[in-house]
């Protein structure tokens, strides 16, 4: 089998490339060698979730509810019930980063550090414009 990013030739049980840590997907008609329900997702799922991948996630503790659509993390839409939404807020805040790991499949660890530091980002400008627009206002 021959990785879909970078074109090395890896083994055909394997899930991420050896050169580029890309996933690699299989076609409908290629069944794993392992198993003929495996996939990346799963495989992503069933593994331990990597040390750097692990910490505060400020993008879902801001925007809690657009973060979990965001992110396939559909537990997290509870935070649109009253009183909730505190409270997932801050779990969400902190196992928010291992849900979304898991429930997505992600080219590598640096692609979803760079794609929640993105979350993080939006999140931190809709609070302060939201606390400008309250506070700003007379």
């Amino acid at each position: 089998m021959f990785c879909t990013g970078c074109g090395n030739q890896s083994a055909d049980s394997s899930v991420l490339c050896g050169g580029c840590d890309i996933a690699q997907r299989r076609r409908r008609d290629q069944p794993s060698p392992a198993a003929s329900t495996f996939h990346v997702g799963q495989a992503m799922q069933d593994s331990a979730v990597p040390e750097e991948i692990r910490g505060w996630c400020w993008g879902a503790f801001f925007m809690p509810w657009i973060w979990a659509i965001g992110n396939k993390t559909w537990i997290g839409l509870l935070a649109l019930i009253p009183y909730v939404n505190i409270a997932m807020s801050i779990w969400l805040g902190m196992k928010g980063r291992e849900m979304a790991w898991k429930n997505n499949v992600w080219e590598s660890a640096g692609h979803f550090n760079r794609v929640q530091r993105r979350w993080t980002q939006c999140g931190m400008v809709v609070t302060v414009v939201g606390l400008i627009f309250i506070f700003g206002t007379d």
